[in-house]
């Protein structure tokens, strides 16, 4: 039964879900779009002062996957992997290129935790739920 619970709780973990959550986070129809995908563990409260919840590792697993205009662009992050949580939210401010891949991943530490943007346009393993989790790809950092 143990067995049976490990391995339903790691393959959600791993991203088998079903098709990805396609959030446009503009208005129309621009010509191209950076993507950007949080990885497990990462909360997403607010974008460019607009907000959200965002939540790729909630009871129900699901990979999102983020359309923003090229330029610059403010999250509002938390951070929560079951065993730990952050005690405050992180900003995170980021410059994207159009047609670019991007993941947002998590640095933690004793002392908390530091979000980070991945440029992962020419690396399609580390398009992934799971990176950052020690399931996913590694040197995907």
């Amino acid at each position: 039964m143990r067995l049976l619970a490990l391995s339903t709780l790691l393959l959600s973990l791993a991203g088998c879900s079903s098709q990805p959550v396609i959030i446009n986070t503009f208005e129309g129809t621009p010509q191209e779009v950076a993507t950007i995908k949080p990885v497990a563990f990462i909360i997403i409260r607010k974008i460019d002062d607009r907000n959200y919840y965002i939540n790729p590792s909630s009871l129900l697993t699901k990979e999102y996957e983020l359309g923003l205009l090229p330029g610059k662009h403010t999250f509002l992050l938390d951070y929560a992997d079951g065993t730990a949580s952050s005690t405050k939210q992180s900003e995170l401010t980021v410059d994207v290129a159009a047609g670019h891949r991007y993941i947002i991943r998590p640095s933690v530490s004793k002392s908390g935790w530091t979000p980070f943007l991945i440029d992962v346009t020419t690396r399609p393993e580390c398009w992934t739920l799971s990176v950052g989790t020690g399931l996913g790809p590694k040197n995907c950092g």
